[in-house]
């Protein structure tokens, strides 16, 4: 029910139709969403997307001013192109999981679908982009987000910090707690397993009540 709550605020003005792209009928109501839709997101494999007639190739003759955004596990090209990625595969091929737990416990997966979002972030930028050139050109786009590479393109930021040598890691630096800050000294203790899963409890408490729920 709460994630219900969350789904349907992050939604809201929102209009949803449900459409079976298998079948004709369903195919042709969506050529019809299109013929006045700005961009179309889809995240069918490119060889789901080639057969049903979805993949860009097969829409811009018609639609030549659509934005086509195409988010895959493992993008459009290459060896792996038509596999499926589960969120636990994508985050362990990304070496996600390096910073978590410690070195004597099995890898922890990250909770939040961490590849979805990275996804979704370079997605809008695409898009964004895509929307601006448009207006200059008058033409449509085709952006490609590999869900993998944009993990990967996160876990930079992390690699990046591991490399400073005024930093303890960042292995270290999740699993610890500041325990004073005053001008000039910061102190840090690690945090036990206990207090950990309290203070995400706390977090979580402080989200939904962000959210008003």
């Amino acid at each position: 029910l709460e994630f219900r709550r969350v789904l349907f605020r992050s939604n809201r003005n929102k209009r949803g139709v449900t459409l079976d792209v298998e079948t004709e009928a369903g195919r042709a109501a969506l050529r019809a969403l299109l013929a006045d839709a700005d961009v179309f997101i889809s995240d069918l494999l490119p060889a789901d997307a080639e057969r049903l007639g979805l993949d860009y190739a097969a829409l811009k003759t018609a639609h030549p001013r659509l934005i086509h955004c195409s988010m895959t596990p493992f993008g459009e090209v290459g060896p792996m192109r038509n596999r499926p990625g589960g969120e636990i595969v994508l985050q362990a091929m990304a070496d996600i999981w390096r910073y978590l737990g410690s070195l004597d416990q099995p890898p922890e997966r990250l909770a939040a679908d961490a590849s979805a979002e990275a996804a979704g972030i370079f997605a809008m930028q695409g898009v964004l982009a895509a929307i601006h050139h448009r207006e200059l050109t008058g033409q449509g786009q085709n952006v490609q987000v590999s869900e993998l590479s944009g993990l990967m393109a996160i876990g930079t930021q992390l690699h990046a910090a591991q490399s400073d040598d005024s930093l303890r890691g960042v292995r270290d630096l999740v699993r610890v707690r500041r325990t004073a800050d005053v001008v000039g000294e910061t102190d840090t203790a690690r945090v036990t397993p206990e207090e950990r899963a309290e203070q995400m409890q706390q977090r979580f408490h402080s989200i939904l009540r962000r959210l008003g729920i």
